[in-house]
């Protein structure tokens, strides 16, 4: 498996690339997906 830094870095690649989630940086999917749960107050 790759590494963090590995991770990180290629995040940015992929997105920019493919086009999936060009407004979308690597580091706001992955935080955003932790902080909906507590975010919305249900836990």
């Amino acid at each position: 498996m790759t590494t963090l830094k590995e991770i990180k870095a290629g995040h940015k690649l992929p997105f920019s690339e493919g086009g999936s989630l060009p407004d979308k940086p690597a580091t706001e999917p992955a935080e955003t997906t932790e902080p909906t749960g507590e975010g919305t107050g249900e836990g």
